[in-house]
């Protein structure tokens, strides 16, 4: 009766395989991450949004058949972002909306930080 009771155990099959991935992040992107947590500890909403979002960009683009594996890819996908943020403070201009404008332009500050200095 007991036997009936107690489930029955299969064989489980592990199998491994050998993937020859690169797990070590971009130095820009692990200065990204810490800035977010420095924003987080100083509950600063507005670059902790902006970086969650960036950093949201990356892993997206880790998905795609082109993951980011070194900082000129981070510093592509950062102007890209950019791009993306200045055109729409041009269509928020010329809709008048002043305060989505502001907010762009500071999520542009925010991410030009992160953009290496020129000489």
């Amino acid at each position: 009766m007991q036997s009936l009771l107690r489930p029955v155990l299969m064989p489980m099959r592990f199998q491994y395989r050998c993937i020859a991935t690169n797990n070590v992040m971009p130095a820009l992107q692990s200065e990204i991450r810490k800035k977010l947590m420095e924003s987080m500890r100083n509950k600063d909403k507005k670059q902790t949004s902006t970086i969650k979002l960036f950093l949201s960009e990356i892993e997206i683009a880790n998905k795609s058949s082109r993951p980011v594996t070194n900082d000129s890819e981070v510093i592509r996908l950062l102007n890209k972002s950019i791009k993306k943020k200045k055109q729409a403070i041009e269509q928020f201009l010329s809709a008048n909306r002043t305060d989505l404008s502001d907010k762009e332009k500071d999520e542009v500050a925010i991410l030009q930080n992160f953009l290496p200095r020129e000489a």
